[in-house]
């Protein structure tokens, strides 16, 4: 059955879920999970991958220093359903900026950002980058391969020289 995801977060060690799923009558269900079990390393790849998406759309530098202080949380995800378009998603991350002078983080959400119009006649300009609505895709494909139970590989403590 087919996911709709509304959040995707990894946030102090634990992942959170939320999203809807049409049940054996065709209606949705909405669900939401905190797992605390760690995901596979591509999920925590695709969410990294977003930061130069959060410096980008929050108009900050996009040098490579910057770049270093970013840390992506999470994406929420709207779906909204148009007469014209079917259904346009969109956008908002969620991220932290390490502060030099401060003990606490910069909390950065992007301004919501939809993957494409929601009219014909609507303007461009405020959609998302189709790479970044593909680094997205990315993060919710992992989001669904870590509820199948694909999750990082636990360590068994054995080492390979006494083991021989």
């Amino acid at each position: 059955m087919k996911r709709t995801f509304t959040k995707i977060k990894f946030k102090q060690d634990k992942v959170f879920l939320t999203y809807t799923q049409k049940n054996s009558q065709g209606k949705d269900d909405a669900y939401s999970v905190e797992i605390s079990e760690a995901p596979a390393p591509g999920f925590t790849k695709a969410l990294e991958n977003l930061a130069q998406d959060v410096l980008t759309i929050c108009e900050l530098p996009t040098d490579e220093d910057t770049l270093k202080t970013i840390k992506v949380l999470g994406v929420s995800i709207s779906h909204t359903d148009t007469e014209t378009e079917g259904v346009v998603r969109g956008f908002t991350i969620s991220a932290l900026k390490d502060l030099k002078d401060s003990n606490s983080p910069l909390v950065l959400n992007t301004p919501h950002k939809p993957e494409a119009p929601y009219s014909k006649s609507g303007d461009n300009s405020n959609c998302l980058y189709l790479e970044t609505v593909e680094r997205i895709d990315t993060l919710i494909e992992e989001a669904e391969k870590y509820l199948k139970g694909h999750r990082a590989q636990v360590s068994m403590g054995f080492d390979e020289k006494k083991a021989a």
